[in-house]
């Protein structure tokens, strides 16, 4: 198969999608994968990346394509691509162009199908290559900069938190292991409700459930994993708190952005001070949310998702349950080459968290090394830039002349990323 003049290179999460052209070190493009609408008299629609730039997202509601980590609303998702590569977005020809595209692990073979249907139907793309995004993170070269990481390092298990779900993928030889592939049905959909709840049903009054921008920020901003939660949580109980943070909700009126109010916690003093006052400097009153031990008991749940009633094992227990599907000669390799992706691995302490969790749970003389690039979330992409920009790529498409001579078979056969 020749190659192809361009290569569009699509991240398509469950929560955000990333795009750009093959051959980048960064996405053209970083966009909600969703349709936001207001209630009532508002009657505006955001689509992808007009929610990057809306100022006013009180009390928005979404349509997303993915539900519980299924692509299952080809029509939303047909809007939203719509958008992303038409002149608003990359604006590509899209006749003359491959496209390199993110699927979940487990995705059931009619969605797949339909999906395949729709970008050569549809949109006539020249050639498609569908991959998990934990098998194209390997390629990225940040990643193989990493002290310890080996240039092409034959088994690594990839542990990709993303939006839906969080799972662990053993990768071979640049080649996902799916027996072996476990699933935790936690991820940043998930802590982001469950935070609206922790908010919204604390002694503070803030109803906040149907403020999902709001606090997916505040998450974002906020959030930490513990090292000793037992201590960590002792610490809440008194006057002084060092955990405590305020953050000042915004108004969308003068300010359409919260943001962490400075406040000296070892001031006894300014523990006691009101939920609602004057904001420095302005007659405005402002909203003041305290957090404290809701900011470690969000990501705890990532690690024992039992706290809210799931019976799953956590991340550290889902990665010795993959590595035991393993050939056994091949287990320690994995176990000393494990690589952290996806959103929900960017809270503060994550990584070390891990570490500590999983340690305990092997065996002694194994080495266990964790690594994490500088942007996990675009790990996906940047590898998937790499593939495509590369002499091999084009022995992982399938054409539009193929898939028109053989259906979606050739598409199960063909693609192994």
């Amino acid at each position: 198969m020749p190659p192809v003049p361009n290569c569009v290179v699509l991240d398509n999460g469950g929560g955000l999608l990333k795009i750009g052209l093959a051959g980048n070190e960064d996405p053209f493009m970083i966009a909600p994968n969703c349709i936001a609408r207001g209630k009532g008299k508002d009657k505006r629609r955001l689509v992808a990346d007009q929610l990057n730039l809306a100022k006013e997202t009180s009390g928005l509601q979404y349509m997303r394509p993915f539900d519980r980590g299924m692509l299952n609303d080809l029509d939303v998702e047909k809007e939203i691509w719509d958008r992303v590569l038409g002149k608003q977005g990359l604006n590509v020809d899209i006749a003359e162009s491959s496209l390199l595209v993110t699927l979940p692990p487990f995705l059931p073979e009619a969605l797949e199908s339909s999906f395949q249907q729709m970008i050569f139907e549809e949109y006539g793309f020249q050639s498609l290559c569908c991959a998990l995004a934990a098998s194209l993170s390997i390629f990225d070269r940040k990643y193989r900069q990493l002290d310890g990481v080996l240039n092409r390092p034959p088994g690594c298990l990839v542990v990709d938190a993303g939006f839906s779900f969080t799972h662990v993928v053993p990768v071979w030889d640049n080649i996902p292991m799916n027996y072996a592939i476990k699933r935790l049905n936690v991820g940043g959909k998930l802590l982001t409700n469950y935070m609206k709840e922790l908010i919204s049903y604390s002694r503070y009054g803030f109803d906040m459930m149907e403020e999902t921008f709001v606090v997916n920020e505040i998450k974002e901003k906020l959030c930490c994993c513990s090292t000793d939660l037992a201590a960590d949580l002792e610490t809440c109980r008194p006057t002084v708190n060092p955990l405590r943070r305020d953050y000042v909700l915004p108004d969308f009126r003068n300010d359409y952005q919260g943001y962490v109010k400075e406040v000296n916690s070892s001031d006894p003093s300014a523990v006691s001070a009101p939920l609602v006052g004057k904001a420095p400097g302005r007659s405005m009153e402002e909203q003041v949310l305290i957090l404290s031990n809701e900011r470690i008991s969000v990501p705890e749940v990532l690690f024992h998702p039992s706290d809210i009633g799931l019976d799953q094992a956590g991340v550290a227990e889902l990665i010795v349950q993959s590595i035991a599907a393993i050939p056994a000669d091949l287990r320690p390799i994995f176990a000393e080459n494990i690589s952290l992706i996806g959103g929900s691995t960017m809270f503060p302490n994550f990584k070390t968290r891990l570490e500590q969790e999983l340690r305990p749970l092997l065996p002694v003389d194994w080495e266990v090394k964790i690594h994490q690039t500088d942007r996990p979330m675009l790990s996906a992409w940047r590898g998937g830039s790499e593939v495509a920009a590369s002499q091999d790529y084009p022995q992982y498409c399938v054409t539009k002349a193929e898939y028109e001579e053989y259906g979606h078979a050739i598409c199960r056969a063909r693609f192994r990323l």
